[in-house]
């Protein structure tokens, strides 16, 4: 099996033992601010996964979500992201007291044992709060509306994230604690939060600041240094007048922040009541059938190219001062990914997978992203008779286990790029301590060309001298990355 390739014999648990505790401090420096987007050259990336199929709370055996929670951890990951299904952590009737865990309408059995078995393999949990029940949403739901997304209450929506920040705040019943908390998924779509629009007016970005405002509240009421994440916007959106999707309108991410965070389409203030609050803005960059540097030709789109367009935001919104608390606010990116060929025709083959995942690391942290989740850590089950582009063959494995070439890319991202006819700058984050070599292959042999030394986890960036084209590539004792062809 691919796992028992990533950490051998009695390396494994000391090696994994170093790894959390580095994930855990990387990811405690983003949420106090210590890691700066204003500080690139210090900045580091903690990577992670989102899998619904192998770690939210009632989808897999625990033996399973154990393994595969083990490959993250040999995949160098530091976080994973667990979907809470507010509908479904709660019984068809609402609590007596809802800021309590344990009342006796909350049924969190399967979310305890998801959490309790991340925190046991080291990794940090970020949970996303989203859908609600049914006595927490709006009157007169249309029809073709999903559940859980028609005008959810805020106010009930804050309670309910207060409860889950005392239940995980590390002194309740023994669980363990959790300091990351989403606010909702993919708000810019009706799919998850409906309606997009009243007429001619948004609607969606100004329930969503009231739905966030209140779990922020609710989140910090109980754990006053937990990290709040908001935004979590899908990559496109339509034309108000020309939806892709007639039935499920979908806002522009960058319309819809920029509405959310009080600023209008010149990002400048507007008047709001009351102002956006988090302590992270993340977004879903997923660039599926397209290539890193794939620009949308809409300016209020996002792929991996332009994730400074979310940067540009966050920035114009703490200048106007519509953005509380004041200070750091971190960009997160909870979803990106790629489809892969084999088992998705929509994809690109797995070298070159692996290439562009490595290389949307690279281009998404010099954008100012402190963590990027890749959607997916094995693949979906792939099935011929429907729609390819809906189906996630995103992982860093195929479905039956095997490793693809992005999992070497992922657990050592390794690129580079010109700075003059004469330099080179390689980039890439080291999966343990030790003499970091950046090679060259000539001849047959590979060459070093630059040494640095390293500690594990580092975001390195080392330049060198490089003249014509070259195949290189880092080493750090026994582990390789991929090669890179840098050109002239």
């Amino acid at each position: 099996m691919g796992g028992t390739t990533i950490i051998d014999g009695s390396r494994r648990t000391e090696v994994r033992r170093q790894w959390c505790v580095l994930a855990a401090a990387l990811v405690a420096a983003l949420a106090t601010g210590v890691v700066g987007v204003s500080t690139a050259a210090a900045r580091g990336l903690v990577t992670g996964f989102s899998d619904n199929a192998l770690f939210d709370p009632t989808s897999v055996n625990p033996s399973s979500r154990a393994m595969w929670l083990e490959r993250a951890v040999g995949a160098r990951a530091g976080i994973i992201r667990i979907t809470v299904n507010w509908r479904a952590s709660v019984a068809s009737h609402p609590p007596a007291n809802p800021t309590n865990p344990a009342d006796a309408a909350y049924q969190f059995g399967h979310l305890d044992e998801a959490v309790r078995s991340a925190r046991a393999h080291g990794l940090q949990v970020m949970l996303t709060v989203y859908r609600a029940p049914s006595w927490a949403e709006g009157r007169h739901k249309p029809r073709r509306i999903e559940d859980g997304a028609w005008k959810p209450d805020p106010v009930k929506y804050g309670q309910f994230g207060e409860a889950l920040a005392r239940r995980y705040s590390g002194h309740f019943q023994g669980l363990p604690r959790v300091r990351y908390f989403e606010a909702w998924t993919e708000p810019n779509l009706t799919q998850f939060l409906a309606p997009q629009w009243k007429g001619k007016k948004k609607y969606a970005p100004k329930r969503y600041r009231a739905l966030l405002n209140r779990f922020y509240a609710g989140v910090h009421a109980v754990q006053p240094d937990a990290t709040v994440i908001g935004g979590a916007t899908s990559p496109f959106g339509d034309s108000r007048k020309h939806p892709l999707y007639p039935a499920h309108p979908r806002m522009r991410p960058i319309t819809f922040l920029q509405t959310a965070l009080c600023l209008n389409g010149k990002f400048r203030r507007t008047k709001c009541k009351n102002k956006p609050h988090l302590d992270a803005l993340s977004a879903h960059p997923l660039n599926f059938f397209n290539p890193p540097h794939y620009v949308p030709y809409n300016k209020n789109d996002i792929q991996v190219a332009v994730f400074r367009r979310v940067r540009k935001v966050l920035r114009a919104a703490k200048r106007a001062g519509t953005l509380r608390p004041r200070g750091h606010h971190a960009l997160w990116v909870t979803e990106e990914g790629l489809l892969s060929d084999p088992p998705n025709p929509k994809g690109v083959r797995p070298k070159k997978h692996a290439r562009w995942l490595e290389e949307s690391l690279y281009m998404l942290w010099k954008q100012g992203a402190s963590v990027v989740m890749n959607l997916q850590i094995r693949d979906v089950a792939y099935d011929p008779h429907h729609v390819p582009s809906g189906q996630f063959t995103t992982g860093i494995y195929f479905h039956d286990g095997k490793p693809k070439p992005a999992l070497r890319a992922w657990r050592f991202p390794f690129v580079t790029h010109r700075k003059s006819k004469r330099r080179v700058s390689a980039w890439g984050k080291a999966p343990q301590s030790g003499d970091l070599l950046i090679q060259q292959k000539r001849h047959g042999h590979w060459r070093t060309r630059k040494r640095v030394a390293i500690h594990a986890g580092q975001v390195f960036r080392p330049s060198f001298r490089l003249r014509g084209s070259a195949t290189l590539r880092a080493r750090l004792g026994k582990a390789k990355s991929l090669s890179w062809h840098q050109a002239r």
